[in-house]
């Protein structure tokens, strides 16, 4: 089993983040690989309901990519780039300035990067309507902007490495796109609709959630804000989970 292209994207990440500003990555010891799980079918990787980021433990949970109920993962390459990209987000989210401030005996954020939030925890920055295109909320950007370079830097190791996707079609596939910022709008258009009744449909779906709410938008407001003219892509009309989760 190669993880070489772990440790070749780690060196990019290094570099990459010195220039942006971090002096530090987010330590080893303070990520959680959760490998297997009690639910039946269930699945694991960067969509995972209950990994991300723990901002006041300091403590990256994530999972690794594919059916947590298998020996081993069934494509192991796969597998390395998916924690890649967990590990490379997760650095800029360590990575952002925080503040904390006592209201009322709970500790509230009042400060996430360039989201700054009122006295209760609430953010200044209003939510995005359910059919825009771009964003102006600073948690959807902070989120989109963590994920952009993860992914940019995972797609530099896919080309080094010549990593091929497992053919067209299926999860593997989708997820593969997904890593690399390769998902297309048809692709985020099937997703939203996946369904949630069962583990992989419930992956899917919020894969395509994600990319509509997080990386699409920001990818316009990013285009926008550099002087490029963004893409038509498709809107998607489908019913959709709320983007509260990176509004916030």
């Amino acid at each position: 089993m190669d993880v070489s292209p772990f440790h070749d994207g780690l060196a990019l990440v290094q570099a990459r983040y010195a220039a942006l500003g971090p002096r530090q990555l987010l330590p080893m010891e303070r990520v959680l690989v959760g490998v297997r799980s009690v639910r039946p079918c269930a699945r694991g990787g960067f969509h995972h309901p209950n990994q991300g980021y723990r901002h006041l433990q300091i403590r990256a949970l994530v999972t690794a990519y594919g059916d947590l109920g298998a020996p081993e993962p069934r494509v192991f390459a796969l597998t390395v780039l998916d924690l890649l990209r967990c590990y490379a987000h997760d650095c800029l989210h360590y990575g952002s300035c925080r503040t904390y401030r006592l209201r009322d005996g709970d500790v509230v954020r009042s400060q996430y990067g360039v989201n700054f939030r009122r006295a209760d925890g609430r953010s200044y920055s209003a939510p995005g309507r359910a059919d825009a295109r771009s964003t102006r909320n600073i948690g959807t950007v902070m989120e989109g902007a963590c994920d952009r370079e993860a992914r940019a830097i995972t797609w530099r190791v896919v080309n080094a490495h010549g990593i091929a996707p497992s053919g067209d079609t299926g999860i593997d596939a989708v997820a593969y796109r997904d890593v690399t910022g390769q998902l297309t709008s048809n692709d985020v258009a099937r997703l939203v609709d996946t369904g949630t009744e069962t583990e992989t449909g419930a992956y899917l779906t919020s894969m395509g959630r994600y990319e509509a709410h997080v990386n699409a938008r920001y990818r316009v407001s990013w285009k926008r804000s550099v002087g490029q003219r963004p893409k038509t892509s498709t809107q998607w009309s489908s019913p959709r989970r709320s983007a509260e989760t990176w509004q916030r």
